[in-house]
């Protein structure tokens, strides 16, 4: 059974048999073959119902005209549990969703959702998210510096450049302590050479995720002792490397 465990908020969950989990900044996306749709997790910082419910009513929307609201009223069920059923749209058509809301006895909690097509949407998707959420242990979060904090998040990641053809970096792939590797878009002959000569110590390095002026910026330090530094950002399922998005992949 694989467990997902985050000390950051302090909660640990056993996955049902079968059921894999992607990690994105804000939580996990879940993946279960016998379900269709998205079944996803959501850390938040709410202290209160009434502010979990607040952000549970925004619902969830994008600029691909992903768009689902809270169907009718949210529903109390204790005093640290709430939970919703959505409508609206995904995919261009009709869809549902469910969700139960959390808070933690230490501040934050989670939000546990399943969104399905309105023809594929079932009782099984509500059954599972609340066996994730029966399933939910709390315990001490362990509070992590900025630079922790983005360090966690980059191990054990591999970024490619979501852009057109570049002559910079094209791929960036770190390890789970501080090495990582890359790839240029530069496809001149001396570049190459000069990599075979330095048996790719131009390609290979360590990295680390320093503060600069309430900024985080990733510090690329190449075997060949060049060194490269880029402002960290989020935007969507992006990381933006100073202003250039890159897509985020699991190693």
């Amino acid at each position: 059974m694989e467990v997902v465990r985050e000390d950051r908020y302090g909660v640990a969950i056993d996955l049902p048999e079968g059921m894999t989990a992607k990690q994105f900044q804000a939580g996990y996306l879940f993946g279960d073959p016998s379900l269709k749709g998205l079944m996803l997790l959501l850390f938040h910082r709410n202290q209160t119902l009434e502010e979990l419910k607040t952000d549970i009513y925004a619902g969830f929307f994008d600029e691909s005209g992903f768009n689902i609201q809270v169907e009718g009223q949210i529903q109390d069920i204790s005093d640290h549990m709430v939970l919703a059923h959505y409508k609206g749209v995904a995919d261009n058509k009709p869809a549902k969703g469910f969700s139960i809301g959390l808070l933690s006895p230490y501040g934050g909690g989670v939000l546990l959702a399943a969104i399905a097509g309105e023809s594929e949407f079932s009782e099984d998707h509500m059954d599972r998210v609340e066996d994730l959420a029966r399933s939910i242990a709390w315990y001490e979060p362990q509070i992590r510096s900025g630079e922790e904090e983005w360090t966690a998040f980059l191990q054990r990641k591999q970024l490619q450049v979501a852009d057109s053809a570049t002559d910079g970096l094209t791929l960036l792939e770190f390890d789970d302590q501080d090495a990582f590797t890359c790839r240029f878009g530069n496809a001149d002959p001396a570049f190459a050479f000069e990599s075979f000569e330095a048996g790719g110590a131009n390609l290979r390095g360590q990295w680390e995720v320093v503060e600069l002026m309430d900024e985080y910026y990733l510090k690329l330090t190449f075997f060949n002792g060049e060194q490269q530094q880029y402002r960290l950002r989020l935007l969507e399922d992006y990381l933006l490397l100073d202003e250039q998005r890159w897509r985020i992949e699991s190693t």
